[in-house]
């Protein structure tokens, strides 16, 4: 995809062809929405539209700071949504851009041996041993929980 084509050399990449067409149109949505964005602020923040068709804000008497007077024309406030639009599904694009990274990702599906450390000095086990609590040590826990919540 445009200026990254062929970073990678053909060996290196462990991924499928169909992820990376996901992700490439997940990107090309994200710059695409983003660009839209961009152009519609330029728009709605130069002269090009007549300043009677803007929102129109003032003071009222009676009541205290700048109030709005009168509202924009349909032609602006279709610009704003428009705007407002797409750069929500721009952000929306880029969320689910990074949940197809993490979910074609070799990683997610490895299987480390982890444990807590706390775990080991609560329980007293032995590193490598695994040992379930008793019924008896699974009350007196909750007991020392009510306890310290009082």
């Amino acid at each position: 995809w445009g200026p990254f084509k062929g970073c990678l050399p053909r060996g290196k990449l462990h991924d499928t062809r169909s992820n990376i067409v996901r992700r490439k149109l997940c990107l090309t949505g994200i710059g695409f929405f983003y660009i839209f964005f961009c152009v519609i602020q330029m728009v709605l923040c130069t002269p090009l539209i007549d300043p009677q068709e803007n929102d129109q804000w003032g003071y009222l008497p009676g009541h205290e700071g700048v109030q709005l007077l009168n509202s924009a024309t349909w032609k602006v406030k279709w610009l704003k949504v428009a705007s407002y639009g797409s750069e929500v599904v721009c952000g929306l694009l880029l969320i689910f851009s990074h949940l197809l990274i993490w979910y074609s990702c070799e990683e997610r599906l490895y299987d480390l041996p982890e444990e807590l450390g706390v775990l080991h000095s609560r329980l007293n086990l032995v590193p490598g041993e695994k040992r379930m609590p008793d019924e008896d040590e699974e009350e007196d826990s909750e007991e020392d929980e009510e306890e310290s919540l009082e």
